[in-house]
This record gives structure tokens, sequence and C-alpha cells, in this order.
């Protein structure tokens, strides 16, 4: 017979081993997906933490501007308001100072850093012009605040930064 024991080379253990290979593979590619999900859910878990914080920031801020007199201090409008890398440093440029006045910190004890929040008194309402649908001029009556807060999250790698105006 042609297919006697001397002729075998053991093409069946070396097609196992490379079956185990090609499972080991597979699984450490599928721990190395758990492990990339499980981080992106911490991630995803950790700012929205922080967004909560600082929505909660915001509307204490916010409450503040709803007493009957405000006791927290008020700046004059900050230069780059709409520039987020004024408010934390992200780059280059000046960034706003939140440990110093005007930022007040907000206590909420929820387990995590407590948000801060800025009140901004904003200039009056301009004179309305032709066109306007305000017909007698400047309110000179009411006053609109912006309120920024920010917060970070349980880690502390996540910041997040809102405003809000408020006419009081």
């Amino acid at each position: 017979m042609g297919n006697s024991a001397s002729n075998q080379r053991g093409a069946v253990l070396i097609v196992a081993l490379i079956m185990l290979l090609l499972l080991t593979i597979i699984g450490l590619a599928g721990m190395q997906d758990s492990n990339l999900q499980e981080s992106m859910a911490g991630n995803m878990r950790d700012r929205n933490i922080a967004f909560q914080v600082a929505e909660a920031g915001l509307r204490a801020g916010e409450n503040e501007l709803r007493k009957a007199t405000i006791t927290a201090p008020v700046a004059a409008p900050v230069t780059r308001p709409g520039d987020p890398c004024f408010w934390w440093s992200c780059g280059s440029g000046t960034v706003f100072n939140w440990a110093a006045s005007p930022a007040v910190t907000a206590t909420l004890n929820y387990g995590v850093p407590n948000p801060q929040y800025v009140i901004e008194l904003l200039p009056a309402l301009p004179a309305a012009t032709t066109g306007n649908s305000a017909k007698f001029g400047e309110d000179t009556l009411s006053r609109v605040y912006r309120v920024t807060s920010r917060a970070g999250g349980g880690t502390g790698d996540s910041v997040v930064v809102l405003q809000s105006t408020f006419k009081r």
C-alpha cells in the first residue's frame, strides 16, 4: 500500500496548529474590541456627567439672577464669549481664570467636582431702528445677563462649558 505509517509526515498536526493560531488571533481581536467599547462607554458616561453638572451650575447661576438682590459677583462682558478656547485651554491665547472672581463655585454635592459659573451683565438692548419690532427705543428697565457654567466629569478628563442668556 502507498499509505504506510512511514510515509506520513504530520500534516494534520500542522493544520491543527494553524487553526489554533487563527482562533487565538480572532479571540485577541475580540478582546481588544471589547476593551475599546468599554473605554468609549466610560468616556461617554464621563462627558454626560460633566454636561449634567454644568447644566446644574447654569441653573444655579440663573437662580442667583432670580433673587431680588444679586449676591454673586457680576462681571462686564468678556472679550471672546463664543470662543471655546477662552473658557478652557485648548491652544494658545488668553484663557479665563476660573480660580478668581467673578467665577463662583456652586455647591451641589453630586459626588463629582462642583461646577463653576460666571454672570456677565450685557449692554442694554439698542434703540429700535426702522424695520425693528421694538418701537419704544432702548430697553433700560430690564437687564440681560449671560451665565457661563463649566464642569468636569467624574474623572476630570472631560470638561463641558454651557452658556445661557437671562433677561431680568
